[in-house]
């Protein structure tokens, strides 16, 4: 079920500008721009939508927020090829203070924990270099499981793919971890990077915001607002499972949880501003919408975007928000993605990876927020338009 389309746009490993959105809806592929040329005054599609008035809580509820601290020492081996290549066996040092995430669960689903802070290198910048053009201090993102595991990553946004290491002694109020890794050179030769060290949580004074709070009033966006309570959605996904909830800041500065658009058929749009499939996809939007509503479906979109085709885990500037929907209007929300995408759908659909992320990638929600169908890229929407009525006449 789960089929490449021809026209979709990849995310390159590089830095991105941040022009108008104004490109022709037909933008090749593979870009990472918009195009060099305008088809003239752009149609807004919905130009009467305005944000209404906030009424989120000034002063909603806290939750004490944990710390974890770690000391690691980095030990590297290299073999006789990197070695001839002038390279020593060494070690390097860093301390990490990281304070906890409560909003993000998606970032590591099986952690207890998860923390973001900054590692800085104490001993053996020197050492570092030798394996790395990248700076020795950095921020990283921690985790740790219940069952001793330890995550790490040092891109923002990023899910915790696998556990990095595993606890050997203690708890996570004070434990030892260690792990190793045999790394390819890009010079010749490998290199055996094995890491030791502790790890401590301790309670805080820092008050967070209680992460998913209840809602109680209308949302300046004008969202419905179904509630459907109970359902929960998994994180290993297939096709007729419960989509996890979401709650995403949208374009007027709320956050909303996705679960609120139950009792329709919805579609995830998990777009960047510079990918022309993608501006096709909501360009055809709102004539998609109304054939079905002619037939007594009611669809609407979610479009969560990141800040571009090289930024695509980042959430969009202003500027970048502004001009979407100036040319293509408002259909649904429009979420300032902070990974949830990615970190949701990567194993669902093919060739959805960190080092090869397709735009557009969309799935289709059922009326239970059950998972119908995924796909990257666009060419029409007639294939999520025999989804849907396939599904609403069961």
């Amino acid at each position: 079920m789960l089929l490449l389309l021809s026209l979709a746009c990849r995310s390159p490993q590089s830095g991105d500008s941040q022009p108008a959105v104004d490109s022709p809806a037909g933008d090749t592929q593979d870009s990472d721009r918009p195009g060099d040329t305008d088809t003239g005054p752009h149609d807004s599609g919905d130009p009467g939508f305005t944000c209404g008035v906030s009424q989120e809580p000034e002063t909603p509820a806290t939750i004490p927020a944990r710390q974890l601290s770690s000391e690691t020492t980095w030990t590297l081996s290299f073999d006789e090829e990197a070695e001839a290549a002038g390279l020593t066996d060494c070690s390097y040092h860093r301390s990490y203070t990281g304070v906890e995430i409560l909003d993000q669960p998606y970032l590591c689903p099986d952690c207890e924990v998860i923390t973001g802070g900054d590692a800085t290198m104490t001993e053996g910048a020197d050492c570092f270099a030798q394996i790395s053009e990248g700076e020795p201090s950095r921020p990283e993102w921690w985790g740790l499981g219940a069952d001793g595991q330890v995550w790490r990553v040092s891109r923002e946004n990023l899910r915790m793919a696998s556990p990095t290491g595993v606890i050997s002694t203690g708890d996570d109020s004070g434990a030892t971890y260690s792990w190793e890794a045999e790394i390819t050179l890009s010079a010749g030769g490998t290199a055996l990077l094995s890491a030791t060290g502790s790890a401590t949580v301790t309670q805080t004074d820092t008050l967070l915001p209680e992460p998913f709070p209840e809602r109680q009033t209308p949302y300046a966006g004008g969202w419905p607002q179904a509630d459907p309570g109970t359902l929960e959605g998994d994180w290993d996904l297939q096709v007729g499972d419960t989509f996890p909830n979401a709650f995403e800041q949208d374009l007027c500065g709320e956050r909303v949880y996705l679960h609120d658009f139950a009792d329709r058929y919805l579609i995830l749009d998990i777009s960047q501003y510079n990918c022309g499939p993608c501006q096709t996809m909501a360009e055809d939007f709102p004539a998609f919408q109304s054939e079905l509503a002619a037939q007594g479906i009611q669809v609407d979109m979610a479009t969560f975007m990141g800040n571009g085709l090289s930024d695509p885990l980042v959430p969009p500037s202003q500027e970048i928000v502004d001009q979407w929907t100036e040319r293509f209007g408002v259909h649904g929300p429009l979420f300032l993605d902070r990974g949830f995408a990615y970190n949701t759908l990567h194993d669902f659909l093919e060739e959805y990876s960190q080092e090869d992320i397709g735009f557009p990638a969309w799935v289709i929600l059922g009326p239970d927020m059950e998972l119908l169908y995924g796909n990257i890229g666009y060419g029409s929407y007639e294939t999520a338009q025999e989804v849907i009525q396939t599904h609403a006449a069961q």
